[in-house]
């Protein structure tokens, strides 16, 4: 048994134990299974799927005073909406209301 462990290493470990091995082979496969998890759960982190990188951080900036007032992730893939391209109304600080901000890109 190497650095990896399988279902049937721990089957095969609690048959022997059922069989009337000593303690030691309980408490070996009580380790077998902490070892199998631990695998299960690295196995888990190198499946995981990589975040795309369809996705991109623009600024807002404030048509009226020119204030990069907010910094926002937007999808660009497949093209950035027209609604997106037309702006927000959000906050500005300076003007104290609401305002038209469009994306700016730097």
């Amino acid at each position: 048994m190497g650095g990896t462990v399988n279902a049937t290493d721990i089957m095969s470990v609690k048959q022997h134990s059922v069989d009337g091995g000593s303690g030691f082979s309980d408490r070996f496969a009580s380790l077998a299974k902490v070892r199998f998890r631990s695998a299960c759960l690295e196995s888990e982190i190198v499946m995981a799927k990589k975040k795309s990188m369809a996705r991109e951080y623009v600024w807002l900036q404030c048509t009226e005073t020119g204030d990069l007032n907010y910094r926002t992730e937007i999808n660009v893939k497949g093209g950035i909406a027209e609604k997106l391209k037309e702006g927000f109304m959000k906050y500005s600080p300076r003007l104290r209301r609401h305002s038209k901000h469009k994306i700016k890109r730097k």
